[in-house]
Parts: C-alpha cells; sequence; structure tokens
C-alpha cells in the first residue's frame, strides 16, 4: 500500500490533525428518496429505523441538495464532483469519475445496481473493478421478497464484502426500491376508489392524461406505498450493516446514505403525483445525506449548514488521504463534520430537455432563499409550467407556498446575477443530453421507470 503511505506523508504538511485513510467506504444511493420521508428528518411513519440508528452514531446533514431532479445528470454530478456539462458527460458517457482515483490509490472498488440511469451504458462502471447491473424490465420489486429487488442488490453487495474485505475498499449499492412503481403495502391499508393495490406506470399515464385525479384519500394511500418502499430498502440498510459488525469490519468502514433526487407527492398537482424530472423544487431537490465515521463516534451531530450532492465523492477522496478533484465544484464534507465550517455552500440546479438541451429551469440556493426561474424561451408542460421567478424564503416556508418574487427586489436581483454567471460558465461547457440510441433492454428498462415514451 505505498499510495496509502505516500498520502498520508503529503497530508502531514497540514496544520490540521492527521488520520489515517479509512479502511473501507460504503456509498449507498437509494433512488428517489426525498429527505423528509426518513424518521430522522421528522417523518412520524416508521419508514427507517436502520437509517435511524446510523444516524444516532454519525453526522445528519440537514440540508442537503441535488441539483437535479432525476437521475442522469444528478449521477453525473455525484461520481465527478462538478455540476453536470459535456466537459464530464458526453456521447452518452461519463468521461470523469472520482471513483478512478480511488481505484489509482489501491482500494478495490464494486458497484451494486439495479442499472436504469445507472447502467454501465452510460459510463458510470468508470473506476469500478466490479459493476454488478441486474433488474428486471419492469422493475425489480416486481419479484417476490427475497428473490431480486433491492433484497438480491443488498444481498450480492454483501457475498462481495464476504470475500474482499481484507484490502481497502469503496462499495456503492445503488436501489431503484422507492421510485415508480410502488408495490410495497407496509403503510397501506385497502386501496381507495379509482386505484389498484399497487400504484404502477399506468396510473401515472391516466394522471398525465386527466383520467386520474386522485383526492386526499388517494394521494394519501399512494404516499403509504411510497413510504412502503422505504422501509424495505431500510431494512436491506440495516442487515448490511449487521454484515459489516459480522465480518469485523464495522468499526474501520464509512457508510454515506444519500439519495439521487426526491418524488413530487402531490404537494402542489394531483397529476404530478409519483413523477420527478420536472421540478426544483425542495420534495425533488432535498435529499437525505447520512455520514457515518467510525472515528468520529459520539452519538449523533447535526450540520444545519446547506451542502450539496457534488460534495459526496470529494468526501470519500478526503478520507481516503487523497487530494480533490482539479476544478472539481465539489467541496469534501469534512470540515463541517469536524466543525472547522460553518458558511453555506452555494447549490444549484438545472432542467433541460433531455434531447435538444433546451435549458427549461434553474434554480439557486444560498441557505436562506432559493430562486427558481423559467426561461422566457422555456418551453411550458402541464406539471413543469408556473411563473418565471420563484423566490422562497426557506426557514419561514419550507413548502414553499408563498413566492417573494414580487416583494424581495434586493435579494432577486442578487440570485438572479449568481444564477447568471452559473448559467453562463455551464452554457459554455454544454448540457447533458441524450445523444445516442439505447440497447433494447435498457430502452425497455427506462421505458418500465417511466423516463421513456
Amino acid at each position: 500500500m505505498v499510495v496509502f503511505a505516500a498520502a498520508l506523508l503529503a497530508a502531514c504538511g497540514s496544520s490540521e490533525p492527521v488520520q489515517p485513510p479509512v479502511h473501507g467506504m460504503i456509498l449507498v444511493v437509494l433512488d428517489t428518496v426525498r429527505a423528509d420521508r426518513l424518521g430522522v428528518y421528522g417523518h412520524t411513519i416508521p419508514t427507517s429505523p436502520a437509517l435511524d440508528k446510523l444516524a444516532a452514531d454519525g453526522v445528519v446533514f440537514e440540508h442537503a441538495l441535488s441539483h437535479a431532479s432525476w437521475t442522469l445528470p444528478a449521477a453525473v454530478g455525484l461520481f465527478s464532483g462538478h455540476y453536470p456539462s459535456r466537459r464530464t458527460f458526453r456521447d452518452d458517457r461519463l468521461r470523469v469519475s472520482s471513483v478512478e482515483r480511488l481505484l489509482q490509490a489501491g482500494y478495490q472498488t464494486a458497484a451494486f445496481t439495479e442499472g436504469g440511469f445507472f447502467s454501465a451504458h452510460f459510463g458510470f462502471d468508470r473506476g469500478f473493478e466490479l459493476y454488478w447491473e441486474k433488474e428486471g424490465a419492469v422493475r425489480m420489486a416486481d419479484h417476490d421478497e427475497g428473490d431480486g429487488g433491492v433484497e438480491r442488490t443488498f444481498a450480492a453487495a454483501s457475498e462481495w464484502l464476504a470475500h474482499n474485505a481484507e484490502q481497502p475498499f469503496f462499495l456503492m449499492v445503488h436501489s431503484y426500491e422507492a421510485h415508480t412503481p410502488y408495490r410495497r403495502r407496509n403503510f397501506a391499508g385497502s386501496p381507495p376508489p379509482g386505484l389498484a393495490a399497487t400504484f404502477e406506470q399506468r396510473d401515472i399515464d391516466r394522471l398525465e392524461k386527466g383520467d386520474l385525479i386522485p383526492d386526499k384519500a388517494g394521494i394519501a394511500y399512494v404516499r403509504a406505498l411510497y413510504d412502503g418502499g422505504m422501509l424495505a430498502v431500510d431494512t436491506q440498510i440495516g442487515q448490511l450493516r449487521q454484515t459489516l459488525h459480522d465480518l469485523g469490519l464495522h468499526d474501520r468502514t464509512v457508510i454515506v446514505v444519500t439519495a439521487d433526487h426526491g418524488e413530487d407527492l402531490a404537494e402542489r398537482q394531483p397529476q404530478a403525483l409519483g413523477q420527478h424530472g420536472h421540478s426544483l423544487h425542495r420534495a425533488l431537490t432535498h435529499i437525505p445525506l447520512i455520514v457515518f465515521d467510525p472515528r468520529r463516534r459520539g452519538g449523533e451531530r447535526r450540520v444545519s449548514t446547506q451542502v450539496r450532492l457534488i460534495d459526496v465523492m470529494p468526501t470519500f477522496l478526503e478520507l481516503a488521504g487523497l487530494e480533490p478533484m482539479a476544478g472539481a465544484s465539489g467541496r469534501s464534507l469534512v470540515p463541517l463534520m469536524d466543525g472547522r465550517e460553518t458558511t453555506h455552500r452555494l447549490a444549484f440546479g438545472q432542467i433541460y430537455h433531455r434531447q435538444s438541451g433546451e435549458l427549461l429551469q434553474a434554480s439557486i440556493s444560498d441557505g436562506e432563499y432559493q430562486l427558481i426561474a423559467r426561461p422566457q424561451t422555456a418551453s411550458r408542460d402541464a406539471i413543469g409550467g408556473g411563473p418565471r421567478a420563484e423566490l422562497y424564503r426557506l426557514a419561514n416556508d419550507p413548502e414553499q407556498r408563498r413566492n417573494l418574487a414580487g416583494s424581495e427586489g434586493e435579494i432577486l436581483v442578487r440570485l438572479v446575477k449568481q444564477l447568471k454567471r452559473h448559467l453562463e460558465t455551464m452554457g459554455r461547457e454544454g448540457p447533458v443530453t441524450l445523444d445516442a440510441g439505447l440497447p433494447p433492454a435498457l430502452k425497455k428498462q427506462l421505458e418500465a421507470l417511466g423516463y421513456l415514451e
């Protein structure tokens, strides 16, 4: 492990306390999970007992934001540590990944994912020695429990750990369990009129056509199904943590749990129920972020400073004793975990048309206010349409109901200028788009997940 020793010696020039690089690192990415559906973030339904226990031993970032509200650009930013653009993703392939740095430093690297927009087709296997990708055409949650789905994904990851844990490792586990269709009925009773026992893509099609307009009871039922999916994946996280204990790895392994984006549960419009990718409101961009580092024990710590999804991989690099990626937008979270930083990090978000690259929405949050802007030329649809500018004060209006764009002129001007500078930089680099044809099996899977017509 010459590289590890070199990294540690390089760090000795710093005035900060030096810790040896961590032995094991696990990143769990929960697709389509919003922070407010977890107990540790205030949800009253017991959807996340295992995550709540993990949080009790770790650091909870209360205000972590994704830069995207659908999976592909979210994953590009996650792995690269950059806001997504053609600088890091072009010709349907990821071009820069922090995982490569970990591999070069001597870490074993493995990923267990359910595919879709996390598929190796898009280059997300970059830097991974093993990229395990299994998903049924409709979705793995269609399988019986214990035979596919999130159970199979986490079981495969645990088996890999059992055979590869002696050397330093970086492991990523990703699941679509909380994504539509919703099929776990742990918290759901009898479906109300107009809905079946589960919530499927055909129900979303009915919503978009206006053939299904759920009332309060219908929305509550679908939310309960969503909560059931969260409990299913939480159970697997608890079992993974037990596996680490059984292997003697728990006190040598950092665990980070986050999500790529959230989900619309009809807070604004019934026809948006069970969807994402159309909005940059907090429901779709406020994600969980929990970091357990066994070297920083001492009970739950909550960090109120605003952070970003793009900060996750820079954190792993620092924990591995490695230098940050050159030019990365994201920054390590370690200074916040150690109490050496308290300043909110500016968080940007964008929605582009997936094929044309047309900018549909852009967002900036400074930790106190969020501005969502729609260009005058942007296409408007039934769900994504709205005011050209929305400004919200987050502490007083967490559900973003009171648009202050007409009354807070000075703040609006400041945020518009900052957002414009960001968009000019991103515009020079070019947006993330789907450029090439998709393999038939992947296309079928993305259609089943509702991403393609």
